[in-house]
């Protein structure tokens, strides 16, 4: 029994650390600092919103919000947050699931894209040996690719040649990239352009016949 405790002591002691460490980063990040903050238990308390008939929100009536307790928000008391990042280790992410308003309200869902490649790219090159890149693309592809409106990709082109854009990285955009955008841009024109030819054929015999007849 000794020895198995001293070989268990030295993994407990670090796997303290490391549930300090993840309580005190929640807790800096989660905790709430005042009665505005979109972080007080009042603000993400449950509420309860009253439905028309028709099943649509009736806003005329005061919203009901359940009065918030010491479980509300775990992260706003230091020891309370050890207690909820034992729980995600343990499988439970119950603490974690009033938390879900920054991708909705700040719309930020290409940071986070940009986030998830700069992490696989930071694993692949510090933690993976070369074998392991290249064995497991499924997990590592070279490639990434999103599907993304033509439209947006030239908003986003612009305002990275305008430097209205602020990144962690500088953002690297393809020739082939361009042309492909513009070559889909003069596609576009140029079926508009027929479209409308064949439209003025069609008048054409119609204005014709309109002028024998006369």
């Amino acid at each position: 029994m000794i020895g198995v405790a001293k070989t268990v002591f030295p993994f407990l002691v670090l796997l303290f650390f490391i549930v300090l460490g993840y309580a005190q980063a929640f807790f800096i990040v989660l905790r709430s600092n005042s009665i505005n903050d979109d972080n007080d238990p009042w603000n993400i308390a449950t509420k309860y919103n009253f439905i028309n008939s028709d099943g649509t929100i009736n806003n005329n009536i005061t919203t009901i919000i359940q009065d918030p307790d010491s479980n509300t928000n775990l992260f706003n008391w230091f020891f309370t947050s050890l207690l909820a990042v034992y729980n995600l280790l343990t499988g439970d992410s119950g603490s974690l699931s009033l938390f879900t308003y920054p991708i909705d309200v700040y719309n930020k869902e290409e940071e986070f894209l940009l986030q998830k490649a700069q992490i696989i790219m930071e694993i692949e090159l510090f933690y993976m040996l070369p074998f392991q890149r290249y064995n497991n693309k499924k997990w590592f592809p070279d490639w990434i690719y999103y599907d993304i409106p033509v439209t947006e990709v030239r908003k986003l082109i612009n305002a990275i040649d305008n430097e209205q854009t602020v990144f962690n990285y500088p953002p690297f955009i393809s020739e082939k990239l361009r042309d492909l955008v513009v070559l889909t841009n003069n596609k576009k024109q140029d079926t508009n352009e027929e479209q409308d030819i064949n439209e003025e054929q069609d008048r054409t015999p119609e204005f014709s016949n309109t002028e024998k007849r006369k």
